[in-house]
């Protein structure tokens, strides 16, 4: 089962998506970039560059570089001036991030940095990756800026972008010698495996993750894989659950200094971690139409952990989407403890759910912040009509902040997957923002918008008519 778009694999393999930057400069250069393809010129941006970005005035020249490209456009003029203005940063480490991005995008001679950076430059070609080391840096999503590659860093994480078979089984038989290093090459490799297809391959990668991150990565596959026999799968999780792990969850310091007490704890998270696995594997049978199957499971969970009551909501989620159980005498039964309602959101949006979410979120005390959240996650899975949905009707709930994060991160993620239209149907389907900075951060989104809709040839005009009439309120 393959995701839309190998970026939406890239949260998979990171763990988290990629939060919308504040920078007040990407409006600058969505500004000037969308200008330029659709006028053919624009005055190119100076901007004042901050001492905490040193590389501001490059990412600006370069946002105008790559929407030539993305168009089809000769981009030669706007490449050299990012060239020009990435080799006057004076910051070493943001200078050589800025060469590299190019000679990954350019596959060009003309972008070359030396030193620590050759391995990642030997990655912007697929067939140099299985020379590289396992892991070689920590560079990922070291920006905020918008568009940075997140999975420099390890050649596990550039196998899963890439997503080809033979450059994945190379590296997975490259040594790892640190613990901490290979939790995330293996989940990297794992997600690698499922992106192929190759489920017990990609279980037998989690399985080699030495610490309690492992759970996690075993939750993702299951939640990932396509058409496979539920007890196939819960032989292979249960498998790698039990493997030996090289560095268990430890916990120190002033939280646990008797040793029984780091015992105990110790206990708990593993209680926890088996129990995530567990919470997945009924959720597969729950798809798959076996409610007592997934109830047999559930019974097995610890009652005092959160997840035995997520699972169980999950199961009258079922009933529910079948009609087996009228809503109202559902949401009767339903916990309403502060702590726990954040949980039972996520547990209901992970089966789509959408009655049980909104009422959890309607009456819950923090529910802007929930209905936020579920969005993200929302996004994070790829549901993207349904993040949509959500995000339409929790607008007025939402504070202006979250629902300008959560409809630029949306926009954003529409047009990666290749849905240009739907994201300008997004975008217009939700009023302008009244605090000038959310609009900003609107307006931004909509202007990246331009250039994939240029390329789809659908309303790029029309739309960055209305951007102008909305950005000249906020300049004024």
């Amino acid at each position: 089962m393959l995701l839309p778009h190998a970026m939406r694999w890239l949260d998979r393999l990171l763990g988290q998506a990629r939060w919308p930057s504040w920078e007040p400069d990407q409006l600058t250069a969505a500004v000037a970039a969308a200008t330029l393809v659709l006028e053919g010129k624009v005055t190119r941006p100076r901007v004042e560059v901050p001492s905490y970005a040193p590389a501001r005035q490059f990412e600006v020249d370069w946002a105008l570089a790559l929407a030539l490209r993305a168009v089809g456009r000769d981009a030669g003029a706007e490449i050299e001036r990012a060239w020009k203005s990435a080799n006057a940063i004076e910051q070493p480490a943001a200078k050589q991030r800025a060469l590299l991005w190019g000679a990954i995008e350019l596959r060009d001679e003309r972008w070359s940095v030396d030193g620590e950076y050759r391995y990642e430059l030997a990655a912007r070609d697929a067939s140099a990756i299985a020379a590289l080391p396992a892991t070689w840096t920590l560079r990922t999503d070291v920006e905020a800026w918008h568009g940075y590659p997140r999975w420099l860093g390890g050649a596990a994480m550039a196998a899963s972008v890439i997503g080809e078979r033979e450059l994945v089984a190379a590296v997975e038989d490259k040594p790892i010698d640190e613990d901490w290093r290979a939790n995330r090459e293996y989940r990297a490799l794992a997600i690698a495996w499922a992106r192929l297809g190759e489920t017990e391959r990609a279980f037998a990668a989690a399985s080699q993750m030495p610490g309690s991150e492992r759970a996690s990565a075993i939750v993702e596959l299951l939640e990932l894989v396509g058409d496979e026999a539920v007890d196939r799968l819960a032989a292979l999780a249960n498998g790698a659950m039990q493997a030996t792990k090289t560095a268990p969850f430890v916990i120190v310091g002033g939280v646990a200094k008797r040793a029984r007490d780091r015992e105990a704890l110790r206990e708990f998270a593993e209680q926890a971690n088996d129990a995530s696995v567990v919470a997945a594997i009924a959720r597969r049978h729950l798809v798959a139409g076996d409610a007592e199957a997934a109830r047999a499971l559930i019974a097995t969970i610890p009652d005092n952990l959160s997840v035995r009551h997520e699972a169980a909501l999950q199961i009258e989620c079922a009933r529910v989407q079948r009609d087996d159980e009228p809503l109202d005498e559902l949401l009767g039964k339903l916990p309403r403890d502060d702590y726990m309602v954040p949980n039972l959101v996520r547990a209901a949006g992970d089966m789509r759910c959408m009655p049980i979410v909104h009422a959890l979120v309607r009456d819950a005390k923090l529910g802007d912040r929930f209905a936020a959240a579920q969005i993200r996650r929302f996004i994070y899975q790829s549901h993207l009509d349904d993040a949509a949905a959500l995000l339409r009707w929790a607008w007025q709930r939402m504070t202006p902040v979250a629902r300008s994060e959560a409809q630029a991160e949306l926009v954003g993620a529409f047009a990666e997957a290749g849905r240009p239209v739907d994201a300008l149907a997004l975008f217009r389907s939700v009023p302008a923002h009244e605090a000038p900075i959310c609009e900003r951060s609107a307006l931004a989104a909509g202007y990246r918008l331009i250039v994939p809709l240029v390329v789809a040839e659908h309303g790029a005009s029309e739309l960055y008519a209305e951007l102008g009439e909305r950005l000249t309120k906020v300049a004024g």
